[in-house]
């Protein structure tokens, strides 16, 4: 068994040794292509949410408990390239160099609010009911992205130096705290009290408005925005070049996850404003639920679930970051992030239901 463990984990062998290079060898060719598996997955994700819709309609129509399993099925489908994505990041993580690589599954592992955001550009132009058209253009452009990584190379040139300067962590920071206190925190909370009633989540959204959408607060808070997202990039750029930890990995995809998310929310919300829709709990949600058949609203359900939890988790790492670098031990640093990661768990918990169609009360 020993000889085993020492055959597949460099770690264990010694360099005196044949058997490091046979290590070394089996190493590279898992690591030479590790985003394969999750930009399959990604250009597979329309079809998926295309499938998940016409089950859950078929469901509706006959209340077949195969259609449900099969809708079921088409979105856990959908959701594994998360999985797929972080898997190969991971793989990749005590590398240096590979920034490009990287980088693009990161973008990977927001497949679901990314696809959101398509989705809202297209109704820019007008052919977001073009179902072939998006289609053609996700597929060409991640099969685009699929001939560059294969063609670019997979050498991990060290990186001098790409930590990133203090002011623009500060900035990022400063953005995030800004738009978490005076906007998300708030209106996650009122997310969850749609599981009591989504009489009182419109109420409680009438009051939130009254600050977040005054003359001056709401500018503040876009571009507070902007900010955060702004920092945010280069810093994932920065950090993509280097060797990294699971803790790091973990933030940066669910910095990007998140950012990408604010991006498309936030874009179909005041394209919705200025189109003179109300962009209450059925805009969000549908007349009943994501569930209703109506549209494709199928796609948001991957959207909508994981980025409360990734906002927590982004926001926990930050935190536990923050502890380190002030000297608290590592042991309760982490369990910092893990207590956000809880936290997030039970709201995603409380407002999936909630989108799901799950009311305390009907009215």
């Amino acid at each position: 068994m020993r000889a085993t463990i020492h055959a597949v984990n460099p770690a264990f062998v010694s360099t005196d040794l044949a058997a490091p290079g046979i290590a070394r060898i089996a190493l590279r060719s898992r690591k030479s292509r590790p985003w394969a598996l999750p930009l399959t997955a990604v250009l597979l994700y329309p079809a998926c949410i295309i499938a998940a819709s016409h089950a859950i309609n078929r469901f509706h129509q006959d209340g077949s408990l195969i259609a449900a399993l099969a809708g079921l099925l088409a979105l856990l489908l959908a959701a594994s390239v998360l999985l797929f994505a972080l898997r190969a990041l991971l793989l990749l993580r005590s590398d240096s160099g590979h920034g490009l690589m990287r980088g693009a599954l990161y973008v990977m592992f927001s497949t679901a609010p990314l696809f959101s955001l398509m989705y809202s550009l297209a109704r820019l132009v007008h052919i977001d009911q073009n179902y072939a058209a998006l289609s053609a253009v996700w597929t060409g452009s991640w099969i685009t992205v699929g001939f560059v990584l294969n063609f670019h190379g997979t050498g991990a040139a060290p990186i001098a130096d790409s930590r990133s300067p203090a002011a623009l962590r500060i900035l990022h920071g400063v953005a995030a705290l800004c738009v978490l206190s005076g906007f998300l925190i708030a209106h996650l909370i009122n997310h969850d009290l749609a599981v009591w009633s989504v009489k009182l989540h419109g109420a409680v959204m009438t009051f939130l408005r009254l600050w977040y959408r005054s003359k001056w607060v709401e500018p503040a808070l876009l571009a507070a925005l902007a900010i955060m997202i702004g920092t945010g990039i280069p810093m994932v750029a920065r950090y993509s070049r280097r060797a990294a930890d699971g803790y790091r990995v973990l933030q940066m995809a669910t910095g990007v996850f998140v950012g990408l998310f604010l991006c498309s929310h936030v874009m179909a919300t005041l394209m919705g404003r200025h189109n003179g829709l109300e962009t209450d709990w059925s805009f969000a949600a549908g007349p009943t639920s994501l569930l209703d058949g109506v549209g494709v609203r199928d796609r948001l359900i991957p959207h909508y679930f994981f980025a409360v939890l990734f906002l927590c988790v982004h926001v926990g790492s930050g935190v536990r970051i923050v502890l380190l670098h002030h000297g608290v031990k590592p042991t309760l640093a982490n369990w910092a992030l893990y207590g956000f990661a809880i936290m997030g768990l039970i709201v995603t918990a409380l407002a999936a239901a909630a989108l799901l169609g799950f009311h305390v009360r009907a009215t």
